[in-house]
């Protein structure tokens, strides 16, 4: 058998095979976050503010809001200001209840962190991002808490606006004495929320061209008939679909093909982000007919249980590789990577390269 040199592959190999007639553009959601629930108004420092352990006798402010979305609240915003500027601000998302004291009856701060960070602000009062280490999963129409704190003898003022009408999905609430009271005030928060994309499904046909800052998703009962095409900062989420037709992308901001089935070839260039066609994990190995070449990215690169018909080279990726796991019914190269190169368990029926200094291969 005659072995096939992939590294020695220019993109004009695959040219016969990914004429791209012209494409099906579709309108995609971003995968971004975006602003939900705000009152952006700063009118007033809002009396009391936040001070010292409240376990101690210190002060807790919080700020409850009504989720206009269902997705994952990654990051808020709050107006705040340090007396020293250099005291650490804790911030955390917590659910509502509804209690009873001499205030009244009024939803507060349930006491269970969903998310927390800290921040620093600084001593000129202004907008203090806060992004949450880990996003918080929250319904339309639920309320929820944002709760400013400090373990120290720090004092932190707190701004927004008289009243309670500027913002009608919830109020501020101050905690002092040990217990929760409403301020007659709201404080001037943002929230912000990713979405979650909707998958395209059924039958596309004349293929599917993806463009600059757009994210698609093809999902299980998708089925595309007809060449798929990413384009530079373009982004393609494949989710158990059938597509009829060569897969191309070249500098795209990230691709993920997972228990996918592909009639055609598959190369991807140039990618920024993350390449992933199986992980190993939640993202199933794929299914393709064709040759695969995966090449020149600087994201990482991830080749797992795939099933292909058609020879493989993983060749000159900057991010990492790893190749494991894949049935390969033609001759499989990886060479040129950067590490970490991790190559193991694939089976070939043609030639294979071990050039890349760290792998494993079985």
């Amino acid at each position: 058998m005659r072995r096939v040199q992939l590294s020695r592959l220019a993109p004009a190999v695959f040219a016969a095979a990914l004429l791209l007639v012209p494409a099906l553009a579709l309108p995609a959601s971003a995968a971004t976050d975006a602003l939900d629930q705000s009152q952006m108004t700063v009118s007033a420092q809002l009396p009391d503010g936040v001070f010292g352990n409240p376990a101690a006798g210190g002060a807790m402010e919080a700020q409850t809001f009504t989720a206009g979305v269902t997705g994952q609240l990654d990051r808020v915003e709050v107006y705040v200001s340090s007396n020293t500027g250099t005291d650490a601000l804790d911030v955390a998302i917590e659910g509502t209840a509804t209690i009873s004291n001499f205030a009244g009856t009024f939803t507060a701060p349930d006491g269970t962190a969903l998310a927390s960070a800290t921040v620093t602000p600084a001593s000129t009062a202004g907008w203090v991002d806060v992004p949450l280490p880990t996003a918080v999963g929250i319904t339309a129409g639920t309320q929820y808490a944002i709760v400013l704190s400090t373990s120290s003898a720090a004092f932190f003022n707190v701004y927004g606006v008289s009243g309670t009408t500027a913002y009608a999905g919830g109020q501020a609430i101050h905690y002092g004495g040990g217990q929760w009271y409403p301020q007659g005030a709201e404080l001037a928060f943002q929230t912000y929320v990713v979405v979650p994309q909707t998958c395209l499904s059924g039958a596309v046909g004349g293929g599917l061209t993806v463009t600059a800052g757009q994210t698609v998703c093809l999902g299980a009962t998708a089925t595309v008939t007809g060449p798929v095409r990413v384009e530079a900062g373009g982004t393609l989420d494949v989710e158990g679909a059938t597509i009829h037709g060569p897969v191309r992308a070249e500098r795209p901001a990230g691709l993920r093909i997972c228990g996918a089935r592909i009639t055609g070839p598959l190369v991807v260039t140039g990618s920024t982000g993350a390449v992933v066609v199986g992980d190993g994990g939640a993202c199933a190995g794929s299914t393709i007919t064709g040759p695969v070449l995966l090449f020149h990215n600087t994201g990482s690169v991830s080749l797992e249980d795939a099933s292909i018909t058609g020879p493989v080279g993983v060749v000159g990726n900057l991010g990492g590789v790893t190749v494991v796991g894949n049935m390969v019914r033609g001759p499989l190269r990886v060479a040129g990577n950067a590490a970490p190169s991790v190559v193991s368990g694939n089976r070939a029926s043609g030639p294979r390269s071990r050039r890349d200094g760290d792998h494993q291969e079985n």
